[in-house]
């Protein structure tokens, strides 16, 4: 006699000596592997379309971390030769005389950017996730915290992307999770 354990699903099925339940629990058996099959697929779609905008939103990480370095780089070493070019509503005297205070912003920058190079480096999902919105976090901060405090305009190129990157972060979780 064939061992129990070595038999297929359609031989335990055979196996049965009823032939109303043989039938019965055949058809059972072939309609959970169809749906098995049919949720596969469906969230391998889900997934497939949880990493095209996970993607973009790490894309946007990336260049929102290359403008915090850019800013890092512009307020720590070019405050007085760039500065009065792009501030130019701004005394030309202010500037060597507001060098450290930029330089110290520009460090805070810099560890935005840092973080968020960071998070794109980061090969455990969930980790990569929580780093990259705690860092966008903080730059959606920075942003309203300029708009409040030196104008609208300025908050925005730092609110903006960050806000989006965040929204694209937990749609492509929550495509991924479901």
């Amino acid at each position: 006699m064939k061992d129990r354990a070595n038999l297929s699903e359609a031989g335990r099925v055979r196996q049965l000596r009823h032939p109303t339940i043989c039938r019965c629990t055949k058809a059972a058996l072939d309609s959970y592997n169809r749906l098995r099959h049919k949720s596969i697929l469906s969230l391998k779609d889900a997934q497939k379309g949880g990493n095209t905008v996970k993607k973009i939103a790490l894309g946007l990480v990336g260049l929102i971390a290359a403008l915090h370095a850019y800013i890092a780089w512009f307020e720590i070493f070019a405050w007085t030769s760039r500065g009065p070019n792009i501030f130019d509503t701004l005394p030309t005297e202010l500037f060597a005389q507001t060098t450290q205070l930029a330089a110290n912003q520009g460090i805070y920058n810099a560890f935005l950017a840092v973080g968020l190079i960071w998070s794109l480096l980061i090969k455990d999902q969930k980790w990569q996730f929580n780093i990259a919105v705690c860092f966008l976090g903080f730059v959606a901060a920075a942003g309203v915290m300029a708009a409040f405090t030196i104008a609208f305009t300025s908050g925005l190129p730092q609110f903006v992307p960050a806000s989006i990157a965040l929204v694209l972060l937990i749609v492509s979780r929550t495509k991924a999770d479901s």
